[in-house]
């Protein structure tokens, strides 16, 4: 990965998980690979991590909306919908633990494999 973006909270207890890898991030977000300290289930966590550029204001907007976006996506069953365990906050950081999917990324297969297929595509929606 280019930056370490999000290293620092490697190590870190959230909730009842301990983040121990940096698996990748995007613009607002890091996703560690972490570990539920009492059935020992390997665990995706998501946390949001302020950019420089955003004001106080902002930043406190995206919260809420991030935590709401988590709340509703908890409510959902679908097999093609990954389930949301819990959410919260660490430290005035929202975060969303999921289900760990080893394989990688869409973007990983794509640059491995090329473009997916019609009918690959199909299956995924």
């Amino acid at each position: 990965m280019p930056t370490t973006r999000g290293q620092h909270l490697i190590g870190q207890v959230i909730g009842s998980y301990i983040l121990e890898k940096l698996l990748g991030y995007g613009g607002s977000s890091a996703v560690f690979l972490a570990q539920n300290r009492s059935t020992n289930e390997k665990v995706a966590v998501k946390v949001f991590l302020p950019r420089s550029t955003m004001d106080k204001h902002a930043q406190k907007n995206f919260y809420q909306r991030f935590l709401r976006e988590a709340e509703a996506t908890s409510e959902l069953d679908h097999p093609n919908i990954l389930s949301i365990y819990s959410y919260g906050q660490y430290n005035g950081l929202p975060y969303i633990v999921m289900p760990n999917i080893s394989g990688g990324t869409l973007s990983e297969y794509v640059t491995k494999y090329g473009p997916l297929s019609l009918s690959q595509a199909q299956q995924y929606l």
